[in-house]
């Protein structure tokens, strides 16, 4: 029976010996093929770099053939692409860049939307957004249409389609369950005028159901300071709701413009706080002097916050930190005596 045993677990060491000397060997099998196709890789980009520059600085218009096949040919396609697009840029490198990317990769990042896995497939929607290949848009459109879940190759989809400046996506925007505030300020930023303004329209006549897409649109059009839909904004001070109006307020402040006069002093005495400290934000940020006498009357409202803003605002208009220092050392009431002389220390001023 000991011998046996003996014989048994020698056999089983020498059969486990031999199934680790087997992964060993295909590890390093693969390992120098994987060296080797790397070789091959670097010395094919080291070829076709040179020509590739020309092109891209506009003194070649012929496409270099690239030396190799299969995978390889992507992965070398791709990292000599991904060096240029962070070499160059302006309109005219983008073109070129395009130009290059399509004539490489659109054969096979057909076949990859069609057939590759889930991480194949979001790589070659990341490249395809990083390289503007608009030729592959109805391949883009047709692989959204097929997407079950909300996940990041959706959201990639997204992104490459309002790239591309394709009018479809706007429907699939406002669709429930609606995208994120967060995620339509990306798309946003990403549409070209014509996709902005129909966004606008649909708005128009949307804007109750969809509050998501008003208070990303409202924000972004202000960041960019776009004056086309500055007359959008401002209407969005009469919207029953608060939230819509304190967005709107928001932008206007980004704008630094203003025209809604008869509007402001109904917001100075609101009783939402919010938009009494918005309301001084705005006389501020658009150097509205006319409403000085109503930012005097903020500084001693009862809520910290709009105290501060028109404290920090009234040192915005002409001769403001002398007006400061007067409510500072004049004021009857100690509230606004006590923001002010805070406003002139954060200023580099001294409080007397």
């Amino acid at each position: 029976m000991g011998e046996e045993m003996v014989g048994f677990f020698t056999w089983l060491v020498m059969i486990l010996f031999g199934v680790q000397l087997l992964i060993l060997i295909q590890l390093i099998a693969w390992k120098t093929s994987q060296l080797k196709k790397e070789k091959r890789m670097a010395a094919e980009i080291t070829r076709l770099r040179p020509e590739l520059l020309k092109i891209m600085n506009g003194e070649q218009e012929e496409i270099p053939a690239i030396g190799l096949t299969g995978s390889a040919r992507t992965e070398a396609a791709e990292s000599i692409l991904d060096e240029l697009n962070h070499a160059y840029d302006g309109e005219e490198a983008v073109q070129s860049l395009r130009r290059v990317a399509e004539e490489y990769l659109t054969v096979q990042y057909k076949k990859t939307l069609k057939r590759g896995s889930w991480a194949d497939r979001i790589n070659t929607l990341y490249f395809i957004d990083d390289f503007s290949m608009t030729s592959m848009k109805e391949e883009v459109y047709a692989h959204f249409l097929k997407r079950k879940k909300r996940d990041e190759e959706y959201r990639q989809c997204l992104r490459n389609l309002v790239s591309f400046g394709d009018e479809r996506v706007l429907v699939h925007l406002f669709k429930e369950p609606l995208p994120s505030i967060v995620f339509l300020k990306e798309l946003l930023l990403r549409m070209n005028a014509e996709l902005l303004a129909e966004t606008e329209e649909m708005l128009e006549t949307r804007r109750e159901e969809h509050e998501n897409m008003l208070f990303a649109f409202i924000t972004v059009v202000g960041e960019l300071n776009n004056g086309t839909y500055f007359p959008f904004v401002e209407k969005m001070l009469e919207d029953p709701r608060e939230e819509v109006r304190i967005k709107a307020m928001k932008s206007l402040c980004s704008y630094r413009e203003f025209t809604a006069f008869s509007l402001l002093e109904g917001f100075a005495e609101s009783a939402s706080w919010q938009e009494r400290m918005y309301s001084a934000k705005l006389i501020g940020a658009c150097r509205l002097e006319e409403f000085r006498d109503t930012l005097m009357k903020l500084i001693s409202d009862q809520v910290w916050w709009v105290r501060f803003a028109a404290a920090q605002n009234i040192a915005q208009l002409t001769g403001g930190e002398e007006l400061l220092k007067q409510i500072h050392t004049k004021s009857d009431d100690a509230y606004a005596r006590d923001i002010a002389a805070h406003m002139l220390v954060r200023k580099g001023g001294r409080a007397r």
